[in-house]
């Protein structure tokens, strides 16, 4: 089975393989585990992702992550590429992980996000604590809005190249017993930094100087952006990939014999229109040779903007040499 981390689902998906290569290991023989994955939903988009991890010994893994999503909705498309590198050292009851992150659509913004985790062990309860730093560049684009001047609204047009700075933080807790798991999760986001540098501006002569960028200003001649970035909620193959306000994840999977099964539900709330959107997924996980797991799932997300969209996908596991 595979359970996915709040802030990436297919990013998850590579950190639980990892944690598989790791117990496959001893404390003397490393091992290697290849995942190829594709997700499709009933809007004709798709994902194809390819992972790999390495587990030098049964308390040290290494991943490497790639990936490129076509997403099209009834609003926009949207054509990106992420990757993502991460390592996680276990103690015997504590352990730390950190990865970097990177996501980009040539037409919208890039991202890169830098983050850590601190957990703690306890037969089989298991407690982490995980901050991030995001930075987001957004494409040049222009602009013509009207923005709050001295309590007046002002036309003003130009051309801006903006940037956006957030942190999260979280806790997770989950308890791993012989045949049922349960994870519940949460991760808060906050956006303190926007920064804008405008070119060919045209404001009226008796504005003078424009005051500095605050929230509002940034929200209004960003926005087209920003609301095509509130829609990649709308799908599973991006939602992690907007801005989030936060985001809950709640997790239950039942293992039987080499078989798994899991039902996972995440809700998140966009940053700036506090666009809402669930997402339930149900996935079955089982051995096809000695070395190879396939997992298999559907599931759905329901989106104030985007309405509700289906999608299936397939994950294959391959554990390579030790």
């Amino acid at each position: 089975m595979c359970l996915r981390e709040q802030t990436a689902c297919a990013l998850a998906a590579l950190v639980l393989a990892g944690a598989s290569v790791a117990a496959r290991a001893d404390s003397s023989d490393d091992a290697w585990l290849l995942t190829v994955g594709t997700e499709l939903d009933d809007e004709d988009g798709y994902r194809v992702d390819l992972g790999l991890a390495w587990a030098p010994s049964a308390a040290t893994w290494v991943n490497a992550y790639a990936g490129t999503a076509d997403t099209s909705t009834d609003f926009n498309d949207f054509t990106s590429r992420m990757a993502s590198v991460g390592v996680d050292h276990a103690f015997e009851h504590v352990g730390f992980t950190v990865d970097v992150r990177w996501w980009g659509d040539s037409e919208l913004f890039e991202s890169t996000a830098v983050a850590g985790a601190v957990y703690f062990k306890q037969e089989a309860w298991r407690v982490a604590l995980r901050g991030e730093l995001r930075e987001s560049d957004f494409e040049p684009f222009d602009f013509n809005v009207t923005i709050p001047i001295r309590g007046t609204l002002v036309p003003v047009s130009g051309s801006a190249e903006c940037g956006l700075d957030n942190s999260g933080y979280g806790a997770s807790l989950s308890h791993t017993g012989k045949s049922w798991s349960a994870l519940v999760a949460g991760t808060q986001y906050d956006y303190s930094s926007t920064d804008c540098a405008l070119t060919a501006l045209n404001v009226p002569p008796q504005v003078g100087d424009l005051p500095p960028i605050t929230r509002e200003f940034f929200r209004r001649i960003a926005n087209r952006v920003l609301a095509r970035g509130a829609e990649l909620l709308g799908s599973a193959l991006t939602r992690e990939n907007g801005f989030l306000d936060y985001s809950l994840w709640g997790s239950l999977a039942y293992r039987s014999g080499l078989k798994s099964f899991a039902l996972d539900y995440f809700h998140d709330r966009e940053e700036f229109d506090g666009l809402l959107a669930d997402t339930l997924i149900g996935s079955v996980t089982f051995p096809v040779s000695n070395r190879l797991d396939l997992e298999l799932r559907v599931g759905a997300t329901d989106s104030d903007l985007s309405g509700t969209i289906a999608f299936a996908g397939v994950t294959l596991f391959a554990f390579l040499g030790k």
